[in-house]
Formats: structure tokens, C-alpha cells, sequence
């Protein structure tokens, strides 16, 4: 690509004048794996993976960060054949992506703090995971075992580093595994339909279903599914508490999502999750807000135009 033509002309013009203006920082090379993650191009992994191995040679100030492992599984994750389908028998992306993420572990206990992997890094390798379109049934089975393998790996590692925890499964982390089901397992015989089911409701459990968690278990589930896990429930059947006008998610199922709501007194709340996928107490945030900027100390900030 250009972007690593470009690269490569930076760093061999430093090398030759040794001009410090002209010197390639993380920053570039990351711009550079940015590209070849987007490019669709068929050798891109490739070479994404060859700016890698240069990063984790050169100095401290060019050592691969998070982002940088990021874009490379990515580019693995989007690898696709000539005719624009993604690889069958020889496609390796998950295997890739495994192999990334403890190349990453070995950079940060070697003593590159920038490579601590976290949630983002082991949802980009699920990513991979739930992109195996491939027709052996094999590789599929095994890009699930990795998958729910990965977020295995996730909560262990949560358990050991406790509060101020990194790494955890997250809401994108539940969206990821529910399309895994979908592309990995066969449809026929109940099994993927299971998997979707326990998938869910450990998403509910642990207060991490968000409006594409929803939408994506509403397309995958069977209407049957839905409705006893979703519908019955914000009606009131099967464990719900009785007719909701709003029709709205309960609390506990998105008690852990990072946006946090707020009650008119200013309290803070849980996100509350309207069945149409929107947060109906958006209005009551707003208001709050509204509220606090007419208060006299922050007549400076309105005077600004900001909020």
C-alpha cells in the first residue's frame, strides 16, 4: 500500500541522514496498520504482521502498543480470497489471532507496559473468531472452542488482577460470542439455539446487554426464544414484575454498561433499556444535566456554549 511505501521511505531516509524530523514514530506505524486493517487487500494481514515484527525489534520508542496487536488481528480477522469470500480449508485467522495475542503477552512480561492486553484485545480475537465463515465444520468447531475458551481466559484474568481489573467481559464481549453462535454453529438440531440462550442470559446475569447485544439476539433467536426471554419478561410473565408501560429491559440486565443514567433528583441509575432498543431515561439525563448547567457555577461553562 501506499501508506507502507511511505513508511518505509521515512525510515530509510532517517537512516541515511539520520534527521530526527524524519524519524517513524508508534504513531506512523500504527497509521500504517490502521490502513492495511481496512485495505480488503488479499496480502494485508501479511504485511500488517511484517510492521508488527519491526515494531516488537526496534527501541522502546517504536515497541507495539495495544493498538497495534489490535489492527494486526484485525487485519486477520477481514482476510478474504480473491473471489471476496472468506478462506475455507486454509484459513488460519483464528490460529493468527491466538498466536498475536501471546506474542502481546510476552511483550508486556518482557516489560512493555504499552502491550498489557485487555478487554478491546481478546474481544478482537472473539472478533476473529465469529468471521471463520468457513465451510469445514472442523475449523468452525474450533473458532468456538476458542471463542468461549477466550472468554474463559477473560474472567480468570479478572480474577486475578481484582479491582482496578483491565480485563473482563463487556457488552461487546456478549454481542461477539452471540455472533459466533451464529456463524459456527449449525442451525439445525437445537445446538445453536442453546448456546444463544446461555449466551444471553449470562449477558443478563452480569448487566452487560446494550441495544446491539438486543438486536442481535432478536435476529438470531427464535421467536419462540425471544419472547420467553424478552417479551414475557418486560410484560411481566416468567419472572417479571407486572405490565411495564414503558416496556423497558429490567435494571440488573444493564446495571454494568459504561453509560450511566441519571433520575431527575440527579441520582445516579442504571441504563434503562426501552424492547425497541433505546434508552428511555435519556430524557431524565438531559433534564439533569440542564439543570445543573442554570445553577450559578456553571454560568461560565453556558457562557461558553458548551455543556
Amino acid at each position: 500500500g501506499i501508506a507502507h511505501e511511505l513508511l518505509q521511505r521515512m525510515n530509510d531516509m532517517y537512516h541515511k541522514s539520520s534527521i530526527v524530523l524524519v524519524k517513524s514514530t508508534r504513531c506512523n506505524y500504527n497509521d500504517v496498520l490502521r490502513a492495511w486493517s481496512i485495505s480488503g487487500a488479499n496480502d494485508a494481514a501479511e504485511h500488517a504482521e511484517e510492521l508488527l515484527s519491526e515494531m516488537e525489534k526496534e527501541q522502546k520508542d517504536l515497541a507495539p502498543n495495544k493498538e497495534s496487536y489490535i489492527l494486526t488481528i484485525e487485519s486477520y480477522a477481514k482476510r478474504r480470497n480473491t473471489s471476496g469470500i472468506t478462506s475455507d480449508g486454509s484459513d488460519d485467522k483464528v490460529e493468527k489471532s491466538l498466536e498475536l495475542l501471546q506474542r502481546m503477552m510476552h511483550q508486556y512480561e518482557s516489560g512493555n507496559v504499552l502491550a498489557r492486553p485487555d478487554t478491546d484485545v481478546y474481544n478482537s480475537v472473539l472478533n476473529a473468531c465469529a468471521k471463520c465463515f468457513s465451510k469445514d465444520e472442523k475449523i468452525r468447531r474450533n473458532a468456538m472452542r476458542v471463542a468461549i475458551e477466550t472468554v474463559q481466559n477473560m474472567r480468570e484474568q479478572a480474577k486475578e488482577e481484582g479491582r482496578g481489573v483491565k480485563c473482563k467481559p463487556d457488552a461487546t464481549t456478549y454481542r461477539l460470542l452471540l455472533e459466533a453462535c451464529r456463524n459456527l454453529l449449525p442451525a439445525e438440531g437445537g445446538e445453536r439455539e442453546k448456546a444463544v440462550e446461555a449466551v444471553f442470559n449470562r449477558c443478563c446475569l452480569e448487566g452487560y446487554v446494550d441495544t446491539e447485544v438486543l438486536e442481535v439476539f432478536q435476529k438470531i433467536a427464535s421467536p419462540e426464544l425471544y419472547r420467553k426471554r424478552v417479551l414475557l419478561i418486560v410484560t411481566g410473565g416468567e419472572g417479571g414484575s407486572g405490565e411495564s408501560k414503558e416496556r423497558t429491559l429490567p435494571e440488573k440486565w444493564t446495571r454494568n454498561l459504561r453509560y450511566r443514567g441519571r433520575t431527575l433528583e440527579g441520582k445516579k441509575a442504571a441504563p434503562t433499556l426501552s424492547i425497541d432498543g433505546t434508552f428511555a431515561n435519556i430524557q431524565e439525563m438531559n433534564q439533569y444535566k440542564m439543570r445543573n448547567l442554570r445553577e450559578r457555577k456553571n454560568q461560565r461553562v453556558l457562557r461558553g456554549g458548551r455543556l
